[in-house]
């Protein structure tokens, strides 16, 4: 297990694979140099997200993430995937380069450096754009 940020605590644990899926992010998040020590991932009512793991002082840094790190327009606009797009849509919008950029990289599995953070989204979501009423 790695160190730093605990696992997720709520109502009912997490299956085994992701504990397993929780526990290689946070690996990947600290080999990236990433302090996780001060949040933990959890399971709220309305969705997965981050809690404090202990008190936080005022004005305390809790999370500062590398640059690299951020998925980014720019990221995408870079990749193989966004200059093909850009290629054929020169005017293409930043959520659609993001788009592409991220289905592409979801696709590539365990291939993509992105892998440990794919594998924590949710499956299926709901969004008021998809409701039937």
């Amino acid at each position: 297990r790695a160190s730093g940020m605990p696992r997720a605590r709520s109502g009912s644990p997490p299956a085994a694979d992701d504990v397993a899926a929780r526990e290689a992010f946070i690996a990947w998040l600290e080999a990236e140099g990433v302090d996780t020590s001060a949040l933990r991932l959890h399971d709220f009512p309305w969705g997965r997200g981050v809690a404090a793991a202990r008190d936080i002082r005022p004005g305390e840094r809790v999370l500062s993430v590398p640059r690299r790190l951020i998925v980014t327009a720019e990221t995408a606009r870079s990749s193989p995937v966004g200059e093909r797009l850009l290629r054929g849509w020169p005017e293409a919008p930043a959520e659609a380069l993001l788009c592409a950029y991220l289905a592409a990289e979801r696709r590539a599995g365990e291939r993509s450096p992105w892998y440990p953070w794919f594998r924590l989204l949710p499956r299926t979501y709901d969004l008021p754009v998809t409701y039937s009423e």
